[in-house]
């Protein structure tokens, strides 16, 4: 089951999306999508909920925190948006970027004769 929290914090909400571990792993994943008055605070969001979550623990970073603006065609308004995925368990360890990781081998199929 998938819980969602919303955050909020000087000049910007947060909505994190976190899961339950599967039975392999013992992950927890979390994705957050945040808003903010400017880029700044959208990544400050971002960066906020990463910290709060995988201080100290071991984690795979799926998608560091970051941030991009948009302008609406039709009212000129600018929204800044914020996004962060990772996955965390519950013991100390480093964090690992999935860029940084050694491809995994998925083997070969046999060919049918």
């Amino acid at each position: 089951m998938i819980s969602f929290l919303t955050m909020t914090g000087e000049g910007w909400s947060a909505v994190v999306h976190h899961a339950p571990p599967h039975e392999t792993g013992g992950l927890w994943h979390v994705y957050a999508t945040t808003d903010g008055e400017s880029r700044e605070r959208a990544l400050e969001a971002a960066q906020w909920v990463f910290d709060v979550f995988t201080q100290g623990r071991l984690t795979v970073v799926r998608a560091g925190p970051e941030v991009a603006s948009e302008t609406n065609f039709d009212t000129k308004a600018v929204r800044h948006a914020g996004f962060v995925r990772f996955s965390y368990r519950f013991t100390t360890g480093d964090h690992f970027h999935v860029d940084a990781l050694p491809p995994i081998g998925l083997g070969t199929t046999p060919r049918a004769s």
